[in-house]
């Protein structure tokens, strides 16, 4: 059998940097700098004292718990996370961790927490997040120019701050994931 040819788009090395990174979120007591690689994620997250996914993320997303995965390590500063099966577990700077979804998080003591985090699913997640946001843009039960939808489920599980806030962000990183 004559070998197989397969041709690979792959780019064999990829740099960023985080100060200039593709987008920055500021949730509630946090900042977060992401770099698309690719398919994959980079995000230095920079967390004050006294955040935490239940009061800074939950009232924006809604949930019992975070439902995203994490893979990272910790740069300085600590964290916690406990699961839903009741499992709690403290990450210090030097740390690796995993923490699977249905989960809340904090930083412990007075000191920011600075965290790396590597993902290929949030290039998806944010994605999908980017394609509601802009259908919820046309949503003919939105008052434009009102502080408030007009009753949509499509709402139920954003603020319309929050969609207002991001809209822009969103509409960059939908085109840039649309071209990958």
């Amino acid at each position: 059998n004559p070998p197989i040819n397969v041709s690979y788009n792959k780019i064999s090395t990829r740099k960023k940097s985080f100060s200039s990174q593709d987008e920055i979120r500021a949730p509630e007591k946090a900042e977060v700098h992401v770099c698309d690689m690719g398919g994959v994620a980079a995000a230095k997250m920079i967390l004050q004292p006294g955040w935490s996914w239940s009061t800074c993320i939950k009232p924006v997303v809604g949930g019992d718990s975070c439902q995203a995965r994490h893979v990272g390590t910790v740069l300085s500063g600590s964290m916690s996370a406990r699961h839903s099966d009741g499992r709690q577990e403290t990450f210090v700077a030097g740390d690796v961790y995993v923490i699977e979804p249905g989960h809340d998080g904090w930083v412990e003591g007075d000191v920011e927490c600075v965290a790396l985090e590597f993902n290929a699913a949030a290039v998806k997640y944010y994605l999908r997040r980017a394609k509601l946001v802009l259908r919820a843009e046309s949503h003919p039960r939105l008052t434009r120019g009102s502080a408030e939808p007009q009753g949509s489920a499509l709402f139920s599980k954003f603020t319309f701050y929050y969609q207002l806030q991001l809209r822009h962000q969103f509409r960059l990183f939908y085109r840039l994931c649309r071209s990958i």
